[in-house]
């Protein structure tokens, strides 16, 4: 578990210390504030495992999440697995429907399937309606070697910095594994960068 602590205010560096200290598998960077999408860049590049699985600091790891995803790359040798990412705002409900699984195979399939059937990218209008997988950049579960391999990172952007990695990551992708198992609770903070008017957006893009 690698943790950047992106020069926080409160007590969550001494926080993380705390649980390496205890744990040998913890390793905790502090740095000063430079943004989510360096501090995740200079996680990626602490990274020695197989795997890589992107964790924000306000929202919540579901108990099964990495066995899952983790299984189910391993069992059917895909580049990415692919789970549900879920929004909640004080409580997170249990997940009442099972699971399903799907193996996607062939890299238009994969972007016919996966990388074009987002929300994000529907017109206005067609925003109401329902995807196949409701997924995002965190919910997923990526071959560190391939991260590496294409030099493929975040971007210094204020917002959506993960959104390219995801896309760029899954146009190198020929096999991938979905499930409608929930991989990732996301926290609904009004006050969050994501709920922020961002002026420059487009010219930083």
């Amino acid at each position: 578990v690698i943790v950047i602590d992106d020069g926080s205010t409160d007590a969550s560096g001494s926080i993380a210390d705390s649980y390496a200290a205890l744990d040998s598998r913890f390793r905790v960077l502090h740095t000063e504030n430079k943004g989510v999408a360096a501090a995740s860049n200079l996680g990626l590049s602490m990274a020695t495992g197989t795997f890589c699985y992107f964790l924000g600091s306000d929202d919540i790891l579901p108990a099964t999440a990495l066995q899952t995803l983790v299984s189910l790359i391993e069992m059917n040798d895909t580049d990415i697995a692919i789970g549900v990412c879920e929004r909640f705002a004080d409580v997170v409900p249990p997940q009442t429907e099972e699971a399903r699984i799907e193996v996607i195979n062939g890299s238009g399939a994969i972007r016919d399937q996966i990388l074009f059937d987002k929300k994000d990218l529907y017109p206005l209008e067609q925003r109401h309606l329902p995807v196949n997988l409701g997924y995002q950049m965190v919910s997923c579960l990526y071959r560190r070697e391939i991260l590496v391999k294409h030099g493929i990172k975040f971007l210094p952007l204020t917002y959506g910095e993960d959104t390219y990695l995801c896309f760029a990551y899954l146009l190198h992708c020929v096999t991938a594994i979905t499930t409608t198992h929930i991989t990732y609770w996301y926290r609904r903070n009004l006050e969050s960068v994501t709920f922020q008017y961002h002026p420059d957006y487009l010219l930083q893009t």
